[in-house]
């Protein structure tokens, strides 16, 4: 589709091959590094090596890596803003592989996956011709609010990183069973995704802050999100409708670009 056009800017050529594994020790050496420069930590083990490696060898990862990377100034931004910790980004990889325009069984739409009733509360858009649950903009505003009211109710970032996935009541159930709120100690009782989607979180987390050493190295685009500018469409601005076009305005649901919509465009190419 329209994407893989965008990338055909490539930090090395050797996009697609399988990477390179690294041993056990290895990699919770590292991993203990970033726990300790982080507000997120969580205790490594068996589960979170094997995932890591099953990215290394999952080439679309390098795409969606490099999708990421071009959003992240945005996540940093957001997160910031709100004085949540900014590593908190990665839940946008586990969540939709950087696809703005995915859609899940149950509705939720965009980047940051807005549920329906979520969107509802958080967003400020959604019409016929603009829904702003598929704007990476506004989604990853909603998703910041979100997520800074879970730690307040949790006081827990592990758990605050879960209840994104399965929602604050299926969390106190586990809190409950476990008589613990430890990550760890709920886990069992968490839902099947959800324990899946707390490993695979960090060990997105882990391959984005240490890929090189598993020759890792994402699918890098021409431009990154500080080359791109929100106007106001008046209805004469010239505005080319190509594939760049198409992969930052995907909040934009008609053929035509209805008037004060707002729109991302990359100047330079103007």
């Amino acid at each position: 589709m329209f994407r893989n056009f965008l990338y055909t800017f490539l930090l090395i050529q050797s996009i697609g091959l399988k990477g390179q594994k690294n041993t056990y020790q290895e990699v919770k050496e590292r991993f203990d590094i970033m726990n300790h420069n982080s507000n997120l930590k969580i205790e490594f083990n068996d589960k979170i090596y094997n995932q890591i490696n099953r990215y290394v060898n999952e080439g679309e990862m390098q795409k969606v890596a490099g999708s990421f990377l071009f959003y992240s100034d945005l996540f940093d931004r957001k997160f910031s803003y709100y004085k949540i910790p900014t590593d908190l980004k990665y839940l946008a990889v586990i969540e939709s592989r950087m696809n703005a325009r995915t859609i899940s069984t149950a509705g939720a739409l965009g980047v940051w996956q807005i549920m329906p009733q979520t969107g509802d509360e958080l967003t400020t858009r959604k019409d016929q011709y603009i829904n702003d649950w598929n704007n990476p903009v506004a989604s990853s505003d909603a998703a910041a609010r979100y997520l800074r009211d879970s730690y307040k109710r949790f006081q827990d970032w592990n758990l605050t990183i879960v209840s994104y996935n399965c929602g604050a009541g299926n969390v106190n159930k586990a809190i409950k069973k476990a008589n613990s709120k430890n990550i760890w100690a709920t886990y069992p009782y968490l839902p099947s995704e959800t324990r899946d989607y707390i490993i695979r979180f960090y060990a997105m987390k882990y391959l984005l802050t240490w890929g090189d050493y598993h020759k890792f190295y994402p699918a890098l685009l021409k431009y990154i999100y500080k080359d791109v500018k929100v106007i106001f469409y008046d209805g004469q601005s010239k505005i080319v409708k190509d594939d760049w076009y198409y992969f930052l305005n995907p909040h934009i649901l008609t053929d035509y670009i209805p008037v004060n919509a707002p729109v991302m465009i990359i100047p330079s190419r103007y």
